[in-house]
């Protein structure tokens, strides 16, 4: 018999421009994942821990270049049906958020909150027989 929940590790990433304003995000999660399987196919599971932030953002003109880190948490949940034994297809809907303080001499935080929703290939293990 396995543990009740899965240690769970994700690594998310983001970047964008608007206008004379350029930035990006790294997000590193760790936590646990609970799995509820539905029939012979799909699993259902939710995920919640902490996340690992890091921000930079850039203005272009300006000498404004900084980047930061922080901790906040990350709560997800999502759905996987596999494709064959070794590969699984999914959605997963999350929600992280914490501070990246860019520190002194600019003092700010940036608030980083970042909902989303992927859709992704998964390769993984078999699936244990009951």
């Amino acid at each position: 018999m396995g543990w009740p929940v899965n240690l769970a590790a994700d690594l998310l990433s983001t970047a964008g421009s608007d206008g004379d304003l350029e930035g990006g995000t790294m997000e590193i999660g760790l936590g646990v994942r609970k799995y509820f399987p539905m029939g012979e196919k799909i699993q259902l599971y939710g995920q919640v821990g902490l996340a690992f932030i890091s921000a930079n953002a850039k203005v272009d003109g300006t000498s404004f270049d900084e980047s930061g880190s922080g901790i906040g948490f990350a709560l997800n949940g999502g759905a996987l049906n596999p494709v064959t034994d070794m590969f699984k297809v999914g959605v997963d809907l999350r929600l992280s958020s914490g501070n990246a303080d860019f520190g002194d001499p600019v003092g700010d935080v940036a608030r980083v909150d970042s909902p989303s929703v992927w859709l992704w290939p998964w390769a993984c293990s078999p699936r244990p027989s009951a």
